[in-house]
């Protein structure tokens, strides 16, 4: 959930400029976020294995969408931003 740089393993500069994503799969079902300027993905594995449609904006799969966005919440607590993470 966190990036990190092999390069650079500092933990003091691992998010000075680097976005925080999240994700999780479920089931046929990934789903990938950013949280800042909120990036949302959702891709179905079974018809897309390499992840090349998101389908974030399709209409008939908004519940889909707020199941995965509510899924992910109760799994992190809450949005993945910068200041969670690095206090």
């Amino acid at each position: 959930m966190v990036p990190t740089n092999p390069l650079d393993p500092d933990p003091a500069r691992i998010l000075e400029s680097r976005q925080v994503f999240d994700s999780l799969a479920e089931g046929d079902w990934a789903y990938i976020r950013r949280e800042e300027n909120v990036w949302e993905q959702l891709f179905n594995l079974r018809d897309d294995p390499k992840q090349l449609h998101n389908l974030a904006a399709d209409p008939a799969l908004q519940p889909r969408l707020e199941q995965m966005r509510e899924s992910l919440h109760q799994l992190t607590g809450g949005p993945l931003t910068r200041e969670r993470l690095n206090p």
